[in-house]
């Protein structure tokens, strides 16, 4: 019996939670992380106060399957699938790029109660957060603003002097 990896998928852009659903009546397990927006109204308004559920990563979902085993055409094959990520092996053909299993582990970990990714909005200043990745890995810091693409932050060093640290949000998780 060969060992359950977990692979990406390409999917339509849009069509994640609907190809969740084929790989699922496949009898196959897959994962969707899933984070809240908050969405523009117009241009001209400010963000409106209706978050929307989306899928963390446009076009992407995690599948787990295992290699020798499990058809990956079968999986392909469905509908709003495009293909898996792929990278060569030693006989120069590509194949599906196996996910470690901590990845998807520390995907989870980061869902809040509702099952859900931390999202931009989510942080707010003087809040305390801590960094899960990089070379600040298990640091903790205060938020001091945040963008679209990243989250500011001060960390406090040992000798006392405070470090400005931007880091994008896959980085960070509340402390």
């Amino acid at each position: 019996m060969n060992v359950e990896h977990w692979y990406v998928l390409k999917v339509v852009k849009g069509k994640e939670l609907e190809a969740n659903e084929s790989i699922a009546r496949v009898g196959f397990r897959s994962y969707v992380p899933m984070r809240r927006v908050d969405k523009r109204k117009s241009r001209d308004m400010k963000y409106s106060k209706k978050p929307e559920i989306t899928p963390a990563f446009d076009g992407y979902l995690f599948v787990c399957l295992r290699e020798g085993e499990d058809d990956f055409s079968l999986v392909k094959s469905l509908r709003n699938a495009l293909d898996f990520i792929k990278s060569p092996r030693e006989d120069g053909n590509k194949y599906p790029t196996a996910v470690h299993t901590s990845v998807i582990e520390a995907l989870q970990i980061r869902e809040n109660d509702e099952g859900l990714h931390p999202a931009k909005s989510d942080y707010s200043k003087g809040e305390r957060i801590r960094f899960i990745s990089g070379p600040f890995k298990g640091y903790v810091a205060t938020v001091t603003g945040t963008s679209e693409e990243r989250i500011n932050s001060l960390l406090s060093m040992f000798d006392g002097r405070e470090i400005k640290i931007p880091a994008e949000y896959h980085h960070v998780e509340p402390a």
